[in-house]
């Protein structure tokens, strides 16, 4: 699901639910059901999610299944967040990390239920109807966050999930672009590039986060001027996983010494480059690049991709500044 193949997996859920349902297991049912809501989920079908993430969840607690039950709460708080939702993603999350308080050494699923109340924040302080109704203190909002997505990397860590690590990273990045500290958000989206390029996804590919990532690159790129901006996240890009997660906990202002990077770099020395895409580009971006080849307009591509016409403006412009071109029509010969 991750990688965007939505119909393969569609096919493997359902017959899989169809299976459990054949032979009478109940556990097989409920993780299918659970499944099916993840995959309309990435789709977009929120309300459809949602009814199965309560039906997964009501059939778990049935079962006394507490592994599944905690992993629907995070997932069903990622598609609560996705819709805004903040008090619909506080409730369920809740509910999951009371479970894990009787497991206090766990740290993969309540290290998600930590980013994705985050998540939830932060959709609904971007929506004007929530700031207006005075449904979202934001100054409050700031100072919790950064703390609450430490303590989420710091355990995103302790179990090498690298795309958990991604997530935070990038969370951390747009707040520090919405505050205006554009080398911090700059070093940060470096940082979280190396991890989406090393594991072949991209917050798991979905529009609604990418616009967002995109505006922050915007955002800070706009603060710092082309030249330092791709300075600062080509560095941060090269350094080692446990040097930037440090860093990024420690939150201060500014950039480490030449010290702190030589060791940085050198942690990274045995592991190799990470894998990263032609011309630097993300796979949605050559994707996109591949379509302004086909002289297609923004609105074009936005229609061929069924995303927004928002969501491909900011990176048609990062393509060319990566490439160093100054008109789209430069971009030909791309795969």
């Amino acid at each position: 699901m991750c990688l965007g193949e939505y119909d393969i997996s569609e096919s493997r859920v359902l017959e899989a639910l169809a299976t459990a349902e054949r032979i009478g297991d109940e556990r097989g049912c409920a993780y299918a059901i659970q499944y099916r809501g993840a995959l309309a989920m990435v789709r977009l079908q929120l309300p459809q999610a949602q009814r199965d993430f309560d039906e997964a969840r009501r059939r778990f607690r049935k079962l006394g299944d507490l592994d599944g039950l905690v992993i629907a709460a995070f997932e069903q708080t990622f598609g609560a967040a996705l819709d805004g939702d903040r008090e619909h993603a506080w409730r369920v999350s809740g509910e999951g990390l009371a479970v894990l308080d009787s497991a206090p050494g766990e740290c993969w699923t309540r290290s998600y239920l930590l980013l994705y109340r985050q998540l939830a924040l932060w959709q609904a302080r971007n929506r004007p109807a929530d700031a207006a109704a005075g449904l979202i203190d934001a100054a409050d909002d700031r100072a919790a966050e950064r703390e609450r997505l430490g303590e989420a990397l710091r355990l995103k860590q302790a179990v090498d999930d690298q795309l958990g690590t991604g997530i935070a990273l990038e969370l951390l990045a747009w707040s520090a672009a919405e505050s205006g500290r554009c080398e911090h958000a700059a070093w940060l989206l470096g940082a979280a590039r190396t991890i989406w390029d090393r594991i072949g996804c991209s917050l798991c590919g979905m529009e609604i986060l990418q616009a967002e990532q995109w505006t922050a690159a915007a955002a800070a790129r706009a603060g710092l001027g082309d030249t330092a901006y791709e300075d600062l996240h080509a560095r941060w890009a090269s350094l080692s996983g446990a040097a930037v997660v440090a860093y990024a906990v420690e939150d201060r202002d500014g950039l480490p010494g030449a010290e702190g990077a030589a060791v940085a770099r050198e942690s990274t020395a045995p592991r190799g480059r990470a894998r990263t895409a032609p011309g630097g580009l993300t796979h949605r971006e050559r994707e996109v690049a591949a379509l302004v080849a086909e002289r297609l307009t923004n609105r074009e591509i936005a229609e061929r991709l069924t995303v927004s016409k928002r969501t491909v403006d900011a990176p048609v412009e990062q393509i060319l500044t990566k490439l160093g071109l100054t008109s789209r029509r430069q971009i030909t010969g791309l795969e």
